[in-house]
């Protein structure tokens, strides 16, 4: 593993003309003591120095308008501030609009009306030739004499000539007619019926729209109710049945091949009941459906939620009897609350970080453990247990945090 030195080190803080305070270098993840540009003493890991971050003061001054910087931004949109100090985004500014009435708003509500209240608010209706040309501007010619807002559904007709019902709103993104939609759709509607049958459900609508689209179906529980092609696969059941639908044994043996695990029942009986399987590791254990469905797997792979990169997660040092263990785990898994219950105790935890810069710490220390020859899991001498390939023995390392754990290895 690179390590940088103290030298190495202050002499990239100095490089952004900062001055590192500390005497020694814990690690790119560790907080250390520096003197910002901006002359405030402040905390920061070298990792996020990288990264370009500043300082809190050097933040929150550089988003900061002078009171000139912010009577120019009035004076672009036909405006007079009227008020001699200004104390950053949420101080209320008095002013005086363009249309001559006189007000108080935030630099961010004027940000984003650039105007008044009360011109804003009369901006927000149109005119009925304005809704006109908006319409226009989409394909589509407005029927209707009188205007009721933009959420309102008008008569109109469609850039492919058939009459129908439109909000600007959906108009505005894009939305056409629904037999548009129709000639526009992904599926056919013989292919949306197949897709419908392959979950033991029957398509009723004569008409396929798309697969977000709430078509009216019948259950293969007999409940006739609307579903999206979508939700099929993630839930095959209805509201009525929902979680109470009884999978076949032939469907639950599918889904555990799918997850590369074999079950060994010919028989379901409910979803707190055990089952006889083989895990994706090779070892023959016991699962209920509901554990099974929620990640849990056999012990040796550990019984906790499967790991996920894209969750914040915590590298953890253990210590049981003279062995050492090295971790990781999402925030609200309950891995280390196993390992605890197994008679672990937590000597240091790193962290919350995000799951994939955990995955590559854990990975990059025992990297480092098998350059150093420091024996673990079965080279070790250690008999099988819950995440054993990644333990050593104090006789051959004995450290007392992460930090030392890096600096030794």
């Amino acid at each position: 593993m690179f390590k940088y030195t103290l030298e190495q080190v202050k002499k990239i803080y100095e490089k952004r003309g900062c001055v590192f305070l500390d005497n020694e270098f814990l690690g790119v993840m560790h907080k250390h003591n520096y003197l910002c540009v901006c002359k405030n003493i402040n905390q920061m890991s070298l990792n996020n120095f990288f990264k370009g971050k500043n300082c809190k003061k050097c933040g929150s001054e550089k988003q900061k308008y002078t009171l000139e910087e912010v009577k120019v931004i009035f004076k672009q949109h036909n405006c007079i501030l009227i008020s001699n100090d200004y104390y950053g985004y949420e101080n209320e500014l008095e002013f005086i609009c363009s249309c001559g009435r006189q007000c108080k708003r935030t630099l961010t509500q004027f940000k984003k009306s650039k105007r008044c209240k009360a011109c804003a608010e009369e901006s927000v209706s149109y005119t009925l030739a304005e809704m006109q040309d908006m319409y226009a501007s989409k394909g589509f010619k407005l029927i209707d004499t009188e205007i009721f807002g933009v959420s309102y559904p008008h008569n109109c007709i469609c850039i492919c000539g058939r009459p129908t019902k439109k909000s600007w709103a959906s108009l505005s993104k894009g939305k056409a007619c629904k037999q548009c939609q129709i000639d526009n759709q992904k599926f056919t509607l013989d292919g949306a019926r197949n897709i419908f049958s392959d979950y033991g459900w029957e398509l009723l609508d004569t008409f396929y729209i798309r697969n977000d689209y709430l078509h009216n179906a019948k259950c293969k529980c007999g409940n006739i109710t609307k579903k999206r092609l979508n939700d099929l696969k993630r839930c095959p059941g209805c509201r009525k049945c929902g979680d109470n639908y009884i999978p076949t044994i032939n469907e639950l043996k599918k889904e555990f091949l799918e997850n590369n695990c074999i079950l060994l029942e010919n028989e379901y009986i409910n979803s707190h009941v055990p089952m006889n399987y083989i895990c994706k590791c090779g070892n023959p254990s016991k699962i209920n459906l509901n554990n099974w469905r929620n990640g849990k797997r056999c012990q040796i792979c550990g019984d906790v939620l499967v790991y996920d990169m894209s969750l914040l997660s915590n590298v953890y040092l253990l210590k049981k009897d003279d062995i050492f263990k090295i971790g990781k785990n999402n925030t609200k898994s309950w891995r280390l609350v196993t390992h605890k219950n197994n008679g672990w105790s937590v000597l240091d935890k790193l962290g919350p970080i995000k799951g994939k810069d955990a995955h590559e710490i854990e990975k990059t220390i025992k990297e480092c453990l098998r350059q150093k020859g420091i024996p673990t899991g079965a080279n070790a001498g250690l008999e099988k247990f819950d995440g054993y390939t990644e333990c050593w023995l104090k006789k051959d390392l004995n450290i007392s945090s992460i930090n030392e754990l890096w600096e030794k290895i």
